[in-house]
């Protein structure tokens, strides 16, 4: 059982998701799966990654030669299937408990590997609660990032209940390859931030 992250799959292409992403790509250097039902919202968060690189350009940050090689790292998909070879996966959608729970049995599904971790970007609703949506709470976790995601340093990881020891290392792992300082949480409302 492979428990090295390969590939990230990214739930919803709005700003969060598809500054995770951005961050996954250029900073981890693994490809990004993005995942958004709705065909619009896909164009848009296309749009925005290119965007976002076109811009890094311009500001002398990235060069021409480097974005070519980036942007081809990016896959951007409808189905929930299309992620069962993720080995990471982050739900970035609104803070809707139902929804939430919809895509997590969807994607679940699809979920090929027994090590692949399912981070949710929640900030304010229990982990140990989305967890128990999940067939798999042991590889649960929450993973809060902060809005742009590019620009922001931190990320809040908090544990569930059952989430394991090595779904938290792994987690603290990726965080820290996208660039970001870790802190963990307890999962209480509000987690670390919101509450101060």
């Amino acid at each position: 059982m492979s428990k090295t992250i390969k590939t990230v799959g990214v739930i919803g292409c709005g700003q969060m998701g598809s500054g995770i992403g951005i961050v996954s790509v250029l900073k981890a250097n693994l490809p990004v799966i993005f995942l958004d039902s709705n065909a619009s919202s896909l164009n848009r968060g296309q749009a925005r990654v290119f965007e976002y690189f076109d811009r890094m350009v311009k500001k002398q940050k990235l060069t021409e030669a480097r974005v070519k090689e980036l942007l081809p790292m990016f896959s951007f998909v409808q189905n929930s299937q299309d992620l069962g070879k993720c080995d990471f996966i982050v739900e970035a959608i609104n803070e809707d408990f139902e929804l939430k729970k919809k895509i997590i049995n969807d994607v679940e599904s699809s979920i090929l590997s027994d090590s692949t971790i399912f981070a949710s970007n929640t900030s304010s609703i229990s982990i140990t609660k989305l967890a128990a949506c999940s067939k798999r709470p042991a590889n649960f976790v929450g993973m809060h990032f902060f809005n742009p995601v590019p620009v922001m340093n931190l990320v809040e990881v908090i544990s569930g209940l059952q989430t394991s020891e090595e779904t938290m290392q792994r987690t603290l792992g990726l965080a820290q390859l996208m660039g970001k300082e870790t802190v963990q949480a307890k999962d209480v409302p509000g987690f670390i931030t919101n509450r101060v």
